[in-house]
């Protein structure tokens, strides 16, 4: 495709793309290549729950007006077998990120500069 998502090694583009189907996908390179990262420090699948999101499916979910989610420096996922603090304990001490914190006892949110 000649941009960075051909360097990525655990991620496709559809997998961020906004889950009401408007089509939505344009991710911030930074967050993604920090997802592959974070996929390859724990060597365990990751499963993306939300990534890019349009304002009307990020209000349709409870999304804060000014979310990251829709500017794609956000995300929120899961590795499998391992725990939310688990995830987060890792992730918080990545210097791109912004802001993480555990959605339930499996699923983080992280976002970027």
């Amino acid at each position: 495709s000649g941009d960075f998502w051909d360097d990525i090694k655990y991620f496709r583009k559809a997998e961020f793309a906004c889950r009401c189907g408007c089509g939505a996908d344009k991710m911030e390179e930074k967050l993604i290549r920090t997802a592959d990262k974070v996929r390859e420090h724990f060597n365990a699948p990751a499963n993306v729950t939300s990534g890019r999101r349009c304002s009307k499916h990020n209000a349709n979910v409870g999304g804060v007006s000014n979310s990251r989610h829709l500017s794609g420096k956000a995300m929120d996922f899961s590795i499998s077998g391992k725990s939310a603090s688990t995830v987060l304990a890792y992730v918080q001490k990545l210097p791109e990120i912004r802001y993480a914190y555990a959605i339930d006892s499996q699923h983080i949110h992280m976002d970027i500069l």
